[in-house]
């Protein structure tokens, strides 16, 4: 076989030759045409950073989603069923509480958080003077003890032995011996709320 008639491999290109990539075409055409001897030379100026273009998808946040918060999580909702309730993912509502521009929404968070607790605190006491019929006493606690951080007191005994040494002299000859004595000591515990 002649070397005209073996077939062609790989791209095209003599080994060892690269091919270029242009990621960006104006800055390589810039770039072509600052090379000395192929035209004048462009003064390339980034503009202020005032002017900067914001890159990305724009946010989906609006300022109302400040009280639309506190209204949902008064009725007794949590928070994290607010993102559904206004047609967004849970991650971006998260990551307008950690935006340094969303302070008005940490704010609406705390508001939100206090009524919430509010509404579920009056639910119990509208059940303790009897004006709700059939209240499941041990859910409610359930729910508080899971929303709020809610403990059981706990109170414990305990009995700690402790020993004390002490130093006993013979009278007979001046030899010291060391000995201990046995004392229980009895300690309450409590963990609170």
């Amino acid at each position: 076989m002649s070397e005209e008639e073996k077939p062609k491999r790989g791209r095209g290109r003599p080994r060892g030759v690269k091919k270029h990539k242009v990621q960006n075409k104006e800055a390589w055409e810039i770039e072509q045409k600052s090379l000395p001897g192929l035209g004048k030379q462009i003064d390339v100026k980034p503009g202020p950073k005032d002017e900067a273009k914001k890159m990305g998808r724009p946010s989906s946040y609006r300022p109302e989603y400040c009280q639309m918060l506190i209204d949902h999580m008064s009725k007794g909702f949590s928070f994290q069923t607010f993102a559904p309730s206004i047609n967004v993912g849970h991650s971006s509502v998260v990551r307008w509480l950690a935006d340094p521009e969303r302070e008005d929404f940490r704010q609406a968070r705390k508001i939100a958080e206090g009524r919430n607790r509010l509404f579920w605190e009056s639910i119990g006491i509208a059940a303790v003077h009897g004006e709700i019929e059939k209240f499941n006493a041990t859910v409610w606690i359930f729910n508080m003890k899971n929303r709020f951080g809610w403990r059981d007191k706990i109170e414990a005994k305990v009995e700690v032995e402790h020993v004390e040494p002490y130093i006993i002299q013979r009278l007979d000859g001046g030899e010291v011996e060391l000995g201990v004595k046995n004392k229980v000591i009895e300690v309450e515990a409590e963990e609170l709320n």
